[in-house]
């Protein structure tokens, strides 16, 4: 796995690449970076993902744009909403089971089809690509939810 980090202004994301698979460290600086302009930040950083796959692989991931902005949107706010609901609920951050939960969390693993058996999952979300920007929450990482 060769890991880049991508920088846009002063932002950071970390991603992992493999032949036809990407690796996004769901942390603090990812949550930052969609803390505003969710569509015009996702946008540049699938272009950014497109263009070093291409690079180190010879050929871009074979997932559309649509379909990996869904994907990662869901990853990152079903954390947010997860961390909200367990904060509403009083469970401690280091609840066992909440660990467990956020462990899943902690990398979003995207792949093209023959690779990912969720891949036909987010091609269907994908619809809903150009309405869910507007209904994301913003400042995410302005709750101190995430540490």
């Amino acid at each position: 796995m060769v890991d880049r980090v991508l920088r846009y202004h002063s932002f950071t994301v970390r991603v992992g690449y493999e032949p036809g698979i990407i690796r996004i460290s769901n942390d603090i600086d990812l949550w930052h970076f969609f803390d505003h302009d969710i569509t015009q930040k996702t946008a540049w950083l699938i272009n950014a993902i497109q263009q070093d796959h291409e690079s180190l692989y010879g050929a871009p991931l074979k997932i559309r744009s649509n379909s990996l902005a869904v994907e990662i949107w869901g990853h990152l706010y079903f954390e947010y909403y997860l961390l909200r609901f367990a904060r509403f609920l009083g469970i401690h951050h280091q609840s066992q089971k909440l660990q467990c939960l956020l462990g899943r969390t902690a990398i979003i693993d995207c792949g093209e089809k023959n690779k990912d058996s969720n891949r036909f999952l987010w091609d269907c979300f994908a619809l809903f690509s150009s309405i869910l920007p507007y209904i994301l929450p913003k400042n995410i990482s302005l709750k101190d939810l995430k540490k």
